[in-house]
């Protein structure tokens, strides 16, 4: 192996590599260094493996093989104090210069010298042709003729020949020829034997360029900063509330069940909106003949909402309460609008779901066309804590704060609440109110309204009382992107799911990897805090170079942490709902839209692993490799994205776990991500880069034996070889072989009884 202080005397003066040469000529003199390879090139009995000779190796016309100079920069780690080679230069060492892989960063600051030197006299080169180059026409006649014009002169009439320069139209000759370039200095292995003592010396001088470079690189990331922080400073930072928790709440339900009269009646309670605003409301409502319709225009501010009376967009609107910094969100109720009502439903931590207490309202809600149902299923996959059961509209005429009527409505509830996997004893609680007067939704409703209303608490107070869902502020930051604009820069919208972003922090947009930093945080009441903490709804000002770098559905993460997982192909388990008329199996080669925390694209069922059906007797019965499946089954299979998304197992984040399925506006399937594949399944040697692995072998890329393609088992969870992924397969075809051969024998066996007692 390569020892520094035992090499050969190397002199670049004398080695071949003249000044008015591009090419590297070894041999030009008696004290050139000569590695093993040029011995074995030139004696033919130089042992090599497996004892056969070594075969005559070419020499390279350039030591660097093509390499700019910048490729032989090695990096400094500040922490530890020593230089760094990249995967890159150890592989190219490894092919190239395999002598002195056990000294990388000499050969490096060698190969450095080298590139520089190589290039100084290709230049120097040409320009010696330019100069010589005969001009194409004679210049024309003056009266300086006969005269011997200077060099400088020449030059500046002659023209160049655009398919003989290297730079054609745009290299303009120079008056001056420059300076002949020295050679580079003695490399550190070349010339006389070093010392230890010129070795660190000269190495403690690399260390002390790289600590300057590093020291600069850190003054201009500390000055980006401050000006991030400058830029935040412009408007007026805010302390955090630490006194009161985050939550969100969104409101769901049937259309035209008074979801918008209620957030409403909250804004109007808690000073949100103003009396003047209030007079506004009702004299535009009084115009279109719907005087009662005022409360829900401070959540429906479309004139085609309140032309309609359906919420289309999701309205949001944030107040304090006792214990709680709230943020609630209006969901539309129509079925043409399920997909708004996902995405408040994936922001929020609990959920109210409005029931109309109206004779015929109710039920049309809750029967099979109606939004209750899906509404419900849709908050337990999504991952809605707590539920709220408002049961509205109790000061109806056909009501009349009937007690039989609000027991029928908890009765009927209460089975599809379990069927759902809430606990309605636990994880649910059912208030009495009135969204247009205002009863049990911020106080309690008057004396002799409702008697028999054990609990007696409003709709705040039950949310003040629920407890938080689980939250770790010291996990890894998570961020899903719900939406994005540009104003000053490119601000993004999403809730902190785990982790604390922070002002100046250095981010990562994931599946595309874009780096970013945090310019601005904003709470969910639009004011400028320092940070925030998992529940805050925020909108985050990010210095990205343009907005479509970041995109609905990406995942924020910090830069230094562990990124989200990123992938196209998971396993999931997914209870199956009332598939569509014409379409009653799913079966593999399904495509629908999958909804997976703001993530909202197409999908395609890859395989059916695992069925588990109810049998006459209400048994579960367990099929495996089935070829459908049928409404209402609880299934294990993989589905297959059209792009990367990220996503989490649900075992490791809920949050980033859960996701839904729909197809042509009807809700499918919900489901938990159980495992998933990486994104990149092709592991690749540890030095080899993408530029040198797609070249051949011949040409100085990674050879074939670094390159190993490899497949996911999604079973065990590992990268395993072809070879082992070809065994694995041929042994679970077989045993799925041997398993058919059993169940028919066990078929024959059973037809044979029966015949035989036949007979009998």
């Amino acid at each position: 192996m390569f020892n520094p202080g035992q090499a050969p005397a190397f002199n670049p003066a004398n080695s071949g590599f003249s000044a008015g040469s591009s090419s590297f000529k070894p041999g030009g003199g008696s004290a050139a260094f000569v590695p093993k390879s040029k011995q074995a090139a030139a004696d033919p009995n130089f042992p090599a493996i497996g004892g056969a000779p070594a075969q005559p190796k070419k020499e390279p016309e350039d030591p660097c093989y093509g390499k700019p100079k910048e490729f032989f920069i090695y990096e400094y780690d500040q922490a530890s104090n020593t230089c760094i080679c990249l995967p890159d230069q150890l592989t190219f060492i490894a092919i190239n210069y395999v002598e002195h892989y056990n000294a990388p960063i000499d050969i490096l600051m060698w190969l450095y010298d080298m590139a520089e030197y190589r290039d100084s006299v290709i230049e120097e080169k040409r320009l010696d042709e330019l100069y010589k180059k005969e001009p194409k026409s004679k210049p024309a006649q003056s009266k300086t003729e006969g005269k011997k014009p200077t060099k400088a002169k020449q030059v500046e009439e002659y023209e160049v020949d655009e398919e003989e320069s290297t730079f054609g139209n745009a290299y303009k000759p120079q008056k001056k020829k420059p300076a002949n370039i020295a050679a580079p200095s003695k490399p550190v292995f070349g010339g006389k034997q070093m010392t230890e003592e010129q070795k660190k010396e000269q190495q403690r001088k690399k260390l002390e360029q790289m600590k300057k470079q590093q020291e600069e690189k850190d003054r201009k990331a500390a000055q980006k900063e401050k000006a991030a922080d400058k830029l935040a400073l412009n408007e007026e930072l805010v302390e955090v509330d630490e006194t009161r928790n985050p939550a969100s709440l969104v409101f769901i339900g049937h259309v035209d069940a008074g979801k918008s009269t209620i957030c409403g009646n909250l804004m109007l309670t808690m000073g949100v909106i103003d009396q003047r605003t209030v007079t506004k409301f009702k004299e535009e409502a009084k115009e279109k003949n719907r005087e009662s319709w005022w409360l829900a225009y401070a959540m429906d501010e479309s004139d085609q909402e309140r032309a309609r009376g359906k919420t289309v967009e999701m309205g949001k609107a944030n107040f304090d309460t006792k214990q709680k910094r709230l943020t609630i969100f209006d969901a539309p109720g129509h079925k043409n609008y399920v997909p708004n009502m996902i995405m408040g439903a994936a922001l929020a931590d609990y959920g109210a779901l409005v029931i109309s207490a109206k004779k015929g309202e109710f039920e049309s809600g809750f029967d099979a066309d109606g939004q209750t149902r899906e509404h419900i299923q849709l908050a337990k996959s999504l991952g809605i804590y707590r539920l709220i059961v408002v049961v509205n509209k109790m000061d109806e005429p056909s009501v009349k704060w009937s007690e039989a009527r609000y027991n029928e409505i908890v009765t009927a509830l209460k089975p599809f609440l379990s069927q759902c996997g809430y606990d309605p004893e636990k994880e649910c609680q059912f208030v009495p109110a009135s969204g247009l007067s205002g009863e049990n939704i911020y106080a309690r409703a008057p004396a002799g309204t409702c008697n028999w209303y054990k609990d007696g608490k409003s709709l705040i107070e039950i949310l003040d009382d629920f407890p938080l869902p689980p939250r770790d502020e010291n996990a890894p930051l998570r961020v899903p992107v719900l939406d994005k604009m540009s104003d000053k820069g490119v601000i993004v919208f999403g809730k902190v799911e785990s982790g604390t972003v922070k002002l100046g922090d250095g981010l990562k947009i994931m599946p595309s990897g874009t780096l970013c930093q945090v310019v601005t945080i904003y709470d969910s009441k639009d004011q400028c805090v320092k940070y925030a903490k998992p529940g805050e709804n925020v909108k985050l000002r990010i210095s990205v170079d343009g907005e479509d770098k970041v995109n609905k559905g990406d995942v924020i993460c910090l830069r230094d942490q562990i990124p989200v997982q990123v992938t196209e192909l998971f396993e999931a388990e997914m209870q199956l709902m009332e598939l569509i008329k014409y379409k009653p199996i799913l079966s593999k080669g399904y495509q629908c839209i999958l909804h997976l925390h703001t993530v909202a694209d197409d999908a395609t069922v890859k395989e059916i692993l695992v069925t588990y059906d109810k049998n006459e007797r209400g048994e579960e019965v367990e099929k495996q490799k089935p070829q459908f499946a049928k409404s209402f089954s609880r299934i294990i299979c993989r589905i297959q994205t059209r792009i990367p998304i990220s996503l989490e197992k649900h075992d490791t984040m809920p949050q980033l776990g859960r996701f839904t399925l729909r197809d042509e506006g009807k809700t499918i399937a919900v489901g938990k991500v159980l495992r998933f594949k990486p994104a990149n399944n092709l592991l690749l040697g540890a030095t080899a880069s993408k530029e040198e692995q797609k070249k051949p072998a011949t040409q100085g890329g990674a050879a074939a034996s670094q390159v190993k393609e490899t497949f996911f088992d999604m079973e065990t969870g590992e990268e395993i070889s072809k070879e082992e992924h070809e065994r694995r397969k041929k042994e679970r075809e077989k045993a799925e072989l041997e398993g058919v051969d059993e169940e028919d024998e066990d078929e024959d066996d059973a037809q044979g009884k029966v015949g035989a007692g036949a007979s009998k």
